[in-house]
């Protein structure tokens, strides 16, 4: 492997930490996405949404929206763009590691899952068709809402693979905006979806 000078090992540490944001926040994105959309949750907080429709509903879109822009960013093919495929390919030394080989067929095949989402991006968002709804987008893309939170976190585990090969701590999603949401819509009238802590069962909060 090519020795790096230190202004090239900032550059590409850098670079990880910026994908890593966009997958920490494409993750936050969906989980409140989903929260608003999800069957789990939304027969219980759709009261609350129509009781403030004309921010939720509009809050929902723009987490939908930023959920899909921020996970194309991940995995786009362009050569002159940081992503998690281009960091894969710079890093990566497949002609001489075995591993790292087998380890860029994980990068190629999250690579492809993602292309779903980019026919939502492209045909839903930023060039809106005129006869296709987002539910329509989806199942054009051949993609689910659980696809995208297990590509996500494959897309976590492969960047934290790189972190620690650049000497970087490995990285966790982040649950608070998701839980403040849920306290959010709570205090508003709707069911506390948050996780209960030791705390609340001793003291009854």
């Amino acid at each position: 492997m090519v020795k790096q000078s230190n202004n090239s090992l900032i550059e590409q540490n850098r670079q990880i930490e910026i994908v890593t944001q966009q997958i920490i926040r494409a993750r936050i994105y969906y989980d409140i996405w989903w929260f608003y959309k999800g069957h789990e949750t939304r027969p219980d907080v759709v009261e609350v949404m129509e009781d403030y429709s004309e921010f939720l509903r509009f809050d929902e879109h723009a987490h939908f929206v930023s959920m899909i822009v921020h996970s194309c960013c991940i995995w786009d093919k362009g050569s002159k763009v940081v992503s998690l495929l281009q960091l894969g390919r710079s890093l990566l030394d497949t002609k001489r590691l075995t591993s790292d080989k087998v380890l860029w067929e994980s990068f190629e095949s999250c690579a492809d899952q993602f292309a779903g989402l980019k026919t939502i991006r492209d045909k839903a968002i930023a060039h809106r068709s005129q006869s296709l709804d987002y539910d329509k987008a989806f199942k054009v893309a051949g993609i689910i809402p659980d696809s995208i939170k297990l590509m996500l976190m494959e897309s976590l585990r492969l960047v934290n693979i790189l972190r620690v090969k650049a000497g970087m701590d490995e990285a966790e999603f982040a649950s608070y905006p998701l839980h403040h949401i849920m306290g959010l819509v709570s205090k508003l009238g709707g069911t506390d979806f948050r996780p209960r802590t030791a705390f609340d069962e001793a003291f009854g909060e």
